[in-house]
């Protein structure tokens, strides 16, 4: 192991002497076709999860990405199945679901960095038969500073209301509240649920509509409710009235300025000749009021620049984050992403009069543009960043970005081209707006097929990018 770390310390110096290092784990084979999620940095080492159907395992790996432990993440039990496993405070969470006596239950339990146990399990809540037979769908969603988790699930109850039964816990695993509220909505408005740092539980809805292959699905009028620690449910706050039709949207909380934010790609519907733009709302929580729905439109300038199309009503773009400052303004990033098919005809030597059809699908992600907004949401400064990117009927797996946040910059970073031994190459943003590209890595000589868009920040200026290629499994550790 000390050899391959030295060669690794040698290629790096090679190919990253003037920015970057890079570590990367054992290439391993996936004959049990692991699925897996970086969990994050801990005085452990970087913890991995990995599983399928059938198990669940946590890895350690050091900062030079040896392998340090793997243990069984169901802990006592194989017939433990996790629902939602995080780190904080290098403590590690489980939320996980087991049978018992007919019943399935609902359980959460806390282990140290290494996996040792910090209690008995705590009992959440119980069904009579097993999910897959019933509409109920359990999530866990927990706090920016990850003080408190919310486990809930979510059932339709009428055609028009939906019940939602919560379960707020704090770190230590403590039950804070158990309430089963009803929204007046359908269950297919449910666009997002968010948890603040102060135990608040919010239900982001929208109507949606989509129609057609490849179409996107147009949401109008945006609204939240709130489940405030300890109190009922709030009444629906309308972050945009019913006039403008959005094509992406995307909820986030900031914790520091106390608001609810939503941005999109939107445009006024009364006119398909109106031009689309950034959609910024923000709710004050503490006031309970709406400071700024702002529609900054795009010049034609943007619009030539972003090659919106007319047949898709508002443009292919989608917002892919939401990047909150200290001063309460935001940096969007949007994504040029669409779906085109083709169908061919291919010969039947056997039979010339009926040919094989065949039908290719073509996932495309292309230029990211970036807005900047100041607190009162007026836009100060864009930027497109290029680049072209397409794959056939895989999902768009090896396309998109990845990106690391730090203290006075973006970097967004993604394959220049999609095949094996593709360049990995950066975009870094300032403050400012000023951008620098970079080609930041080779992976010719390393059989890497990365995959920036499942990469995760584990620290300031450190990201792990996952590689998977012809069965083998391998993550990097980049040092922006």
């Amino acid at each position: 192991m000390k050899s391959f770390s030295l060669f690794i310390f040698i290629f790096v110096a090679a190919h990253f002497s003037w920015a970057q290092t890079a570590n990367f784990s054992l290439p391993i084979k996936n004959s049990k076709n692991y699925d897996y999620a970086v969990l994050g940095k801990t005085t452990e080492g970087i913890l991995l999860y990995k599983y399928n159907k059938y198990e669940s395992l946590v890895e350690c790996y050091d900062v030079s990405m040896n392998l340090k432990w793997s243990k069984n993440a169901e802990m006592d039990s194989k017939t433990n199945t996790i629902e939602h496993i995080s780190v904080h405070n290098n403590k590690l969470y489980t939320f996980f679901s087991y049978k018992r006596d007919g019943n399935v239950i609902l359980a959460a339990q806390r282990f140290s960095a290494g996996l040792n146990s910090e209690g008995k399990n705590v009992s959440l809540d119980s069904f009579l038969t097993e999910r897959s037979a019933g509409d109920v769908d359990w999530f866990v969603k927990h706090s920016e500073d990850k003080r408190f988790y919310m486990a809930y699930y979510v059932k339709q109850e009428t055609i028009n209301s939906t019940a939602i039964q919560t379960i707020l816990l704090d770190d230590k695993l403590k039950i804070i509240s158990r309430k089963t509220i009803t929204v007046a909505e359908p269950k297919k408005n449910m666009a997002d649920e968010l948890l603040d740092n102060n135990g608040n539980f919010y239900f982001f809805v929208a109507n949606q509509d989509r129609s057609g292959f490849g179409s996107k699905a147009i949401f109008t009028k945006p609204r939240f409710y709130t489940l405030k620690k300890n109190e009922a449910i709030s009444a629906v706050h309308f972050l945009s009235n019913d006039t403008k039709r959005f094509n992406s949207v995307f909820a986030k909380i900031d914790n520091i300025n106390r608001c609810f934010i939503l941005a999109g790609i939107a445009k006024e519907k009364s006119s398909e000749k109106n031009i689309p733009g950034f959609n910024v709302s923000k709710w004050l929580l503490d006031k309970d009021s709406l400071a700024v729905n702002q529609l900054e439109t795009f010049t034609n300038e943007m619009v030539k620049e972003m090659t919106l199309t007319p047949e898709t009503e508002i443009g292919n773009f989608e917002i892919e984050d939401i990047i909150l400052r200290f001063d309460g303004g935001m940096v969007l990033v949007a994504e040029n992403t669409y779906i085109t098919q083709q169908t061919v005809e291919i010969p039947n030597y056997y039979s010339p009069a009926f040919p094989t059809v065949r039908t290719y699908t073509y996932f495309h992600k292309d230029d990211i543009f970036i807005q900047s907004f100041d607190a009162s949401g007026l836009a100060e400064w864009h930027q497109l960043l290029h680049k072209k990117q397409t794959t056939e009927n895989d999902g768009s797996a090896y396309s998109s970005f990845g990106i690391v946040k730090g203290k006075n910059s973006i970097k967004l970073f993604y394959n220049e081209s999609i095949e094996e031994q593709s360049n990995l190459a950066s975009y870094s943003i300032k403050q400012n707006g000023a951008t620098i590209r970079n080609s930041i890595y080779g992976s010719h000589q390393k059989n890497l097929f990365l995959i920036p868009k499942k990469a995760s920040q584990v620290s300031l200026y450190e990201a792990i990018i996952p590689s998977e290629n012809r069965g083998y499994l391998q993550f990097m550790k980049i040092d922006f």
